[in-house]
């Protein structure tokens, strides 16, 4: 499998909020380490004995999902996890918000306000109101990293969504819906489509035509998405456009070539734009108009600035630099790319990287259309960060900006910008985060979207913080108001005000050894439940430990770790244990020193036991013996425990799936929790069984557990892509031993019949029949078409083998209409259509 080294560098516009601080970096002074995040996502997944990512993640999902949950469990409320601060996005200073980072956007021919927008890490959403607000597709898939979305413009019905995130996640293949997003089947794995991919194109002229690209070339299929074909090989992040007056001519971008086809993707040229040198990532874009004309927004290979704005007249034959006037990369062309041209005007282009530019003369003349610097209720501001330009064809003037902060659209094509699209987008890409110790807040890093403050009952997180966000931590003594949060690398700042106001400068003292040794991207920290004052700090290679709340900071070993994971106790912050990383000689094993608080004295045991790299360590709050670990990649054993201060581990038999553990924590009664790249489980017997705790939450990658609240009573759960969660943990049943038989082959619920289909609009009812296997909690709920939940109509109940229920439709506009019904294990869903 081919991975795309590549580069990330993330900025994030300042606040005009009085609180937040602007990063030294924000205006370019510094240049961060392009490589470094990539390399910290990919070494996690990596550093297992099962390397092959997708295939193994796969298996891993089908483990977690086939788990059977107890009776008891199972009759929960599907709301049992609810989305922390109640808002799915987040206000930065009152007149916009953002969201994580999106794909890919895709337009519906028939409806100007229909739109598919795909997240890196958040899967696939629909608005049918023009971003006012949006409903997620996507939740019962095996990836939520988006690549690439299409709509059939001969079918508006049909949508294509290729999984996989160019710069960090791989994909599990290919989705395709044929009633608008409703349902979704899964017709190419990962191992046919590619692992990471950018682009899905239909040939308007032949919808049986489909291309996909990604990090390794292109990809055609000829019967609609069933079977596909390599037919161009070239690494990078490869760009395709279709001639619109000959879908046969087909231009391509990647690997710092520009090639040609004049077959539909079967033969290519070598290089047409051979006499630009120095090329990197190509973005293109054709004219509809005038389909001779092509631009191409080029990436410099050496320095990852732009090479500037490509132009050929004559149908991508030939190539010249017509523009390069500003870096409008700013040295990060690997990552910020983007280009279109307007589908009324072959004059009309826009390009992206840092800012948006854009000319009206084909190039001859360029005006900077945003500054990511201005306040955001400004009309020249879009989130930094630009990955995608794409005019809506349907919709004259319309363009969308798909940034590291969302979505951005102007109607006046780019001239001026609107406030953001991205309410109710749950798609933020948690680092980490923490609650204060009675809940009454929260705070969470965001990738590109800084440090973010929430009341337990407001409905938006405030960034306080710019820049990239990385780990969390509140005090959980004197209400939680010290708080710590990271910046990228060895950048710590504190706060004592919870995190609503921060040290404007790194608290890291300059002279300490951790500001010359320096840290991972995100550098981990820990800070103990009982002394906010006891912090232990992981370097490239050692530990370090303040008992001052780092006025000073001491390096408390001399082993080189690289440290994967590191804790301080609750029961006594002198114990410290330490996961030694993949680059350390002692890989996969874990320290404890019991006397940090000695300092240069500090003493260290390794284990006997070689765990495998541990990605999360959490002591027993009451005895600082007692240790859990969770172990990150596959094909290792995900959790370990030890009762003699990490000097033995011991990994329990148990039915965990193998998927990355990221995350582990121990609640006072010893109820212990994991996460994983799917979800959470829940042990209540020290680790022998576990189970899903399913309810109310995407299944997404889990970037951090805690438990909080006055009586321990809440588990926070931060996502990398789906925002921040919390479940009531003291409500949770006990149910060891009590599970379901799984159900028989063939006996599947049924909905056997919907009357009257269609029905007329403000008619008083449809009867619902239905058929089930076996009594059990079964629920029928209505959703319109394009998955708003409108009501349930049944739930927990035990009805008869068969059973009816009725819909009230009187308020229903004319439209389709769909019934699910979930019992035995399974769900299954059928239509009804209401007429004028």
């Amino acid at each position: 499998m081919k991975f795309l080294i590549t580069i990330f560098l993330t900025i994030t516009c300042a606040s005009v909020l009085a609180q937040t601080t602007k990063r030294a970096d924000e205006d370019w002074g510094l240049r961060q380490r392009l490589t470094e995040r990539a390399a910290y996502w990919r070494a996690i997944e990596m550093s297992g004995t099962d390397t092959n990512i997708p295939e193994a993640k796969l298996r891993g999902y089908k483990q977690f999902t086939a788990i059977p949950r107890s009776k008891r469990m199972m009759i929960q409320s599907v709301n049992s996890w609810e989305q922390v601060a109640g808002s799915q996005a987040y206000s930065r200073n009152g007149t916009g918000s953002v969201s994580g980072r999106p794909s890919c956007i895709a337009f519906d021919p028939s409806n100007p306000n229909y739109l598919y927008m795909g997240a890196s890490g958040g899967g696939l959403w629909k608005t049918t109101d023009a971003g006012k607000t949006w409903v997620s597709l996507s939740d019962s898939w095996s990836s939520y990293a988006m690549g690439g979305v299409a709509v059939d413009p001969n079918n508006r019905l049909i949508i294509y969504a290729a999984t996989g995130d160019m710069y960090d996640q791989v994909g599990d293949g290919l989705y395709k819906s044929e009633d608008g997003g409703i349902n979704w089947t899964h017709p190419a794995d990962a191992s046919v489509i590619g692992y990471q991919c950018n682009q899905v194109v239909v040939d308007p002229s032949n919808s049986s035509v489909v291309y996909i690209t990604g990090t390794d070339g292109m990809r055609k299929s000829t019967d609609a998405g069933m079977t596909w074909k390599q037919n161009l090989q070239l690494d990078g992040v490869t760009h395709m456009v279709l001639d619109p007056s000959n879908t046969q001519t087909i231009i391509a971008g990647g690997g710092g070539q520009i090639v040609r086809s004049t077959d539909a993707g079967e033969n290519w040229s070598s290089d047409v734009a051979a006499n630009i040198s120095g090329k990197n990532t190509v973005t293109l874009a054709i004219s509809k108009k005038d389909p001779t004309r092509v631009y191409a927004s080029i990436a410099d290979g050496s320095t990852g600035g732009s090479l500037g704005l490509g132009r050929s007249d004559d149908n991508g034959k030939t190539w010249a630099i017509i523009w390069n006037h500003e870096n409008y990369m700013s040295n990060q062309g690997w990552y910020d790319n983007a280009c279109a041209v307007n589908p009324n005007n072959a004059n009309n282009v826009v390009m992206g990287g840092l800012d948006i530019y854009g000319t009206g003369n084909g190039g001859t003349t360029v005006t900077r259309y945003t500054s990511w610097g201005e306040a955001s209720n400004l009309s020249s501001f879009t989130h930094a960060d630009i990955h995608v330009l794409a005019f809506n064809p349907y919709s004259p003037g319309s363009l969308y900006a798909l940034t590291d902060g969302g979505i951005f659209f102007s109607n006046s094509n780019g001239l001026s910008w609107q406030q953001s699209k991205n309410d109710g987008l749950a798609t933020l890409l948690f680092v980490g985060g923490d609650a204060a110790p009675d809940f009454s807040f929260v705070l969470g890093g965001c990738q590109d979207n800084g440090i973010n403050h929430a009341y337990a009952n407001d409905r938006t997180f405030v960034q306080t913080y710019g820049g990239d966000g990385g780990n969390c931590s509140i005090s959980q003594e004197d209400g939680g108001q010290i708080a710590y949060s990271t910046y990228i690398n060895a950048d710590l700042h504190k706060s004592t005000t919870g995190g609503f106001a921060w040290d404007i400068d790194n608290v890291i003292p300059a002279n300490s050894a951790l500001a010359s040794e320096g840290a991972p991207f995100y550098m981990k920290f820990d800070v103990a439940e009982s002394d906010a004052n006891a912090v232990a700090i992981a370097g490239y290679y050692y530990v370090h430990y303040s008992t001052d709340g780092v006025n000073s900071l001491s390096k408390i070993s001399t082993i080189q770790m690289f440290p994967s994971a590191l804790h301080v106790a609750a029961a006594d912050p002198a114990v410290v244990y330490v996961g030694a990383g993949y680059q350390s000689a002692a890989s996969g094993y874990i320290y404890v020193t019991k006397n940090a608080s000695d300092l240069t004295a500090a003493k260290w045991t390794k284990s006997t036991t070689k765990t495998g790299i541990a990605s999360s360590i959490v002591a027993d709050p009451n005895n600082a013996a007692i240790a859990y670990a969770s172990v990150q990649g596959y094909g290792v054993k995900h959790f370990w425990k030890t009762t003699d201060y990490g000097k033995t581990w011991v990994a329990p038999k148990n039915n965990l799936p193998d998927l990355n553990a990221t995350a582990i924590a121990v609640a006072p009664n010893g109820d212990l929790f994991l996460g994983h790249s799917y979800g959470v489980m829940r042990s209540i017997d020290q680790g022998a069984s576990w189970e899903p705790l399913r309810d109310g939450i995407p299944l997404c990658s889990i970037t951090k557990l805690r438990v909080r609240g006055k009586n321990h009573e809440y588990l926070l759960a931060t996502t990398y892509g789906r925002g921040m969660y919390r479940i009531n943990i003291a409500n949770l049943p006990r149910t060891v031993g009590v599970t379901p038989s799984a159900p028989t082959t063939g006996e599947r619920p049924r909905i056997v019949h919907i009357s009257p289909n269609p029905a007329i609009a403000h008619s008083s009812k449809v009867s619902i029949n239905y058929s089930l296997p076996t009594e059990g909690p079964t629920t029928i709920v209505l959703f319109d078409e394009i998955g708003h939940e409108l009501k349930t109509l049944m739930k927990d109940v035990s009805p008869a083998e068969f059973g009816s229920t009725e819909a009230d439709i009187s308020e229903l506009p004319s439209g389709s209409y769909y019934v699910v019904l979930t019992a035995s294990g399974y769900a299954v869903t059928e239509k009804f259509v209401v007429t004028k």
